[in-house]
């Protein structure tokens, strides 16, 4: 491979014999998928390969830089775009199939590679029903001319339709979103990335992984168990510098962060918010219900408010990871539970909850919306929910014994592994929910 001079972003950049980045970068973009913050933007990366049939397009870009990246393709190819004879789509997602449509109606006779979901999304994308489409299939080697394109099916990196590409040949393997990272940078490689910008990309590294691949950990052990057979030296990631060093660094990464702690059994997680002191006079006593049980159970009780959640979100959601039970709590404050209290929980992934029990407790003056709310969301989210338990105003020394009652129900739950099926909620409908957590 040549020696790469600096690259200002703007055009083609080759990167092998046969391969040239045709991608673009968003050095603007604050926000992505509505949640992510972009502190250092992000790039659509795209690929053009050259076989001795014509050439072959991975990926395409957000639909805003199409005429940026028409450009850089035809340096690559020439204004004779009919040369390109397939776009091969690993993931759907608009930010990398949005020009998909633009480029099926400009070269007339293109065919679409993607499994049979990327397929049968792009036709409700693309609006086009008669794309010209063949399935990619795992065990199945699409020949191309003089190269062997095989493919990995990895559902839920992060989307059903999701498959990697390896070009046996060239030893490059394409994986779109994983092992990306939303990091503009005009220079494209890995190897041109200064030292003085790790601390900065690694950030994005790692949050990217956070924000979109937490939620499938066992996906990405899955997708990285069959690359180890692969022999590769290049990925070609849908996000920030292509990986042409520190593959086994950023691949050991995504292997480290999915190896997830095993849930400790004896963990109790209770954040709770509280105006005048009465729901944290249940959370006590529900703390102390769940230690009669078994002393040692470990609970961690988290009071929060405006003043201090900020700082103890990240240990909260940590040990959360970790625990078995999470009881949160809430008063009811304009027909609803606190807001702080709905952050936490839908912060939390509904595809790494289902070996949690969770309940939901707190005071409430006169509509006692709260609790039945986060219950309701708790059971939407997939943990093994109990009924909740909701106190009008400031809990008697009655109340405060059921309070303790519910703690030994809880630690019981933890113990035996099982739910009382009395103490099961069911989700039925708002009205008859808030009814039956107030009875």
């Amino acid at each position: 491979m040549e020696k790469l001079t600096k690259h200002d972003g703007l055009h083609s950049l080759q990167l092998r014999e046969n391969l040239w980045y045709v991608g673009s970068q968003d050095h603007d973009i604050k926000i992505f998928d509505i949640i992510m913050v972009t502190d250092f933007g992000t790039s659509y990366n795209s690929y053009i390969y050259k076989t001795s049939e014509g050439y072959v397009l991975f990926e395409t870009v957000k639909v805003l830089f199409y005429d940026e990246y028409i450009k850089k393709i035809k340096e690559v190819v020439g204004n004779d775009l009919s040369q390109i004879k397939y776009i091969l789509v690993n993931h759907t997602e608009p930010d990398h199939s949005g020009s998909v449509e633009n480029l099926a109606k400009l070269i007339p006779n293109i065919k679409i590679i993607g499994s049979k979901n990327t397929i049968k999304y792009l036709k409700e994308v693309t609006n086009i029903d008669d794309l010209n489409t063949v399935e990619a299939v795992e065990g199945k080697d699409l020949k191309i001319g003089n190269s062997t394109f095989q493919f990995l099916n990895v559902p839920m990196l992060h989307w059903p339709d999701s498959i990697y590409t390896y070009i046996k040949e060239e030893k490059i393997l394409v994986t779109c979103d994983s092992f990306g990272s939303h990091y503009a940078f005009d220079d494209i490689l890995m190897s041109k990335l200064p030292q003085n910008k790790w601390d900065d990309y690694f950030k994005a590294f790692q949050y990217y992984y956070t924000a979109i691949f937490s939620p499938f950990k066992k996906h990405v052990l899955f997708a990285i168990d069959k690359i180890k057979r692969l022999d590769y030296n290049l990925i070609c990631c849908g996000h920030g510098p292509v990986l042409d060093e520190k593959i086994d660094f950023v691949v050991n990464k995504y292997k480290e962060w999915s190896t997830e702690e095993k849930i400790t059994k004896k963990i109790v997680v209770i954040p709770y918010c509280t105006a005048y002191g009465y729901t944290a006079m249940m959370a006590a006593e529900i703390e102390k219900g769940i230690k009669s049980v078994d002393k040692s159970i470990r609970i961690y009780p988290y009071p929060i408010d405006v003043a201090n959640y900020a700082a103890k979100k990240p240990e909260i959601l940590t040990n959360i990871a970790i625990a078995s039970a999470v009881v949160i709590g809430s008063c009811t404050i304009n027909n609803d539970a606190l807001p702080l209290a709905h952050d936490i929980l839908s912060s939390l992934s509904a595809c790494n909850q289902k070996c949690k029990i969770g309940a939901a407790f707190g005071s409430y003056g006169w509509s006692g919306e709260g609790v039945p709310n986060l219950t309701a969301r708790l059971a939407q989210i997939g943990f093994a929910t109990m009924k909740g338990l909701a106190i009008n105003f400031k809990p008697s020394q009655v109340q405060l014994k059921q309070c303790h009652k519910y703690g030994e129900k809880i630690g019981n739950a933890i113990i035996n592994d099982l739910l009382e099926s009395d103490d099961v909620f069911k989700p039925i409908s708002h009205k008859a929910c808030l009814m039956q957590e107030l009875d």
